[in-house]
């Protein structure tokens, strides 16, 4: 349950808005060395503002990138794997899950008003003057957090609650089963100003957290996103979204956790029942070189360890030259409106 004392909530609470794990600063008190690191092997991203989509990449409401020279012109989208109520930008931005290596905390803190941001407007990601903000944190950090999470049962995950106006809280969580909680009716809260929770599961399914601030004054009522997680007990797997130009090389990654010896099988399609094996891709990456727009679509890994198996899908997204004969080709993410 949620309470403003120390946690020991049965199953969720919070979540966030805008997605996005990088790669953190850990101070010497917290007992880095200021040097980067990762929540993951290596320093690369998962999707976001920070996310590597290659050299001369500039991420605009048109989603370009520079090319070396004249290419072929074709958009690159599986329509039929596609759902018809997503926009173009929603398909590519994705909603990757993070799995919770080094991402949760081991305890639940006490809850409340998170300090250092007070009435400055600096904290992560807050969407507008008006609106109420949920995101999942990187314990101890502020600047990495994400709107899915897959973690396993019994581990606690830092939330951080942003409202965008001045008024009392209430938290809801969806329950694998469908049933909904709420909780924290009374915690009074001011705007601009970031609230910390803790969310943790002892069971496994999946579960939808979103939060409403009541201004009495106003007799308004606000609604945050929704943030997600995935609970695990034994064994889960995550594959993370791609975005490359034609020509380029794309990698597929799938982040394993809950097993040491875990065996790989990737398919193309959205899961392995459906979808079509790829021989001898049996690694936790998949290389695809010299993309083609035909490549585009989903791709399945399943992970399979000490008789249990997972699998998580990914998309690879491939975009389209946009070529004008005089400067430099444009990358294009977005459909061709001739």
């Amino acid at each position: 349950m949620y309470s403003r004392e120390i946690v020991s909530m049965k199953e969720i609470i919070l979540l966030m808005a805008a997605l996005v794990i990088g790669t953190v600063s850990v101070s010497p008190s917290l007992g880095g060395n200021d040097e980067i690191a990762s929540p993951f092997e290596g320093d690369w991203f998962v999707w976001g503002d920070d996310f590597d989509l290659g050299d001369g990449f500039v991420w605009g409401s048109a989603g370009t990138r520079e090319g070396p020279s004249p290419g072929v012109a074709s958009i690159a989208v599986d329509e039929a794997d596609a759902s018809p109520d997503d926009s173009w930008e929603e398909r590519i931005a994705g909603e990757d899950w993070i799995i919770d290596e080094n991402f949760y905390s081991d305890f639940a803190g006490s809850e409340g008003e998170e300090p250092g941001w007070a009435d400055t407007d600096d904290h992560p990601g807050m969407p507008g003057p008006d609106e109420n903000a949920l995101w999942i944190v990187f314990p101890y950090s502020t600047n990495v957090r994400t709107t899915n999470l897959v973690i396993q049962k019994n581990r606690y995950a830092k939330e951080l609650l942003i409202p965008g106006m001045d008024g009392k809280v209430t938290i809801y969580e969806e329950k694998p089963d469908g049933t909904i909680s709420t909780y924290v009716p009374d915690w009074q809260v001011k705007a601009k100003r970031a609230y910390r929770v803790w969310f943790t599961a002892d069971s496994v399914g999946n579960y939808t957290v979103w939060y409403t601030v009541y201004n009495a004054r106003a007799n308004v009522t606000t609604t945050s996103n929704v943030i997600r997680y995935r609970v695990f007990e034994n064994l889960a797997v995550v594959v993370l979204n791609e975005a490359k130009c034609p020509g380029e090389t794309a990698t597929l990654r799938a982040i394993a956790s809950g097993c040491a010896e875990i065996a790989y099988q990737w398919f193309r399609g959205s899961d392995s029942k459906t979808g079509t094996i790829i021989s001898n891709e049996t690694k936790s990456v998949y290389v695809i070189r010299n993309v083609s727009p035909e490549m585009a679509g989903n791709y399945t890994c399943k992970v399979t360890c000490n008789g249990e198996s997972d699998e998580d899908k990914g998309r690879l997204y491939i975009g389209w030259w946009e070529c004008n004969g005089i400067s430099p080709c444009k990358c294009q993410f977005r459909p061709r409106t001739n």
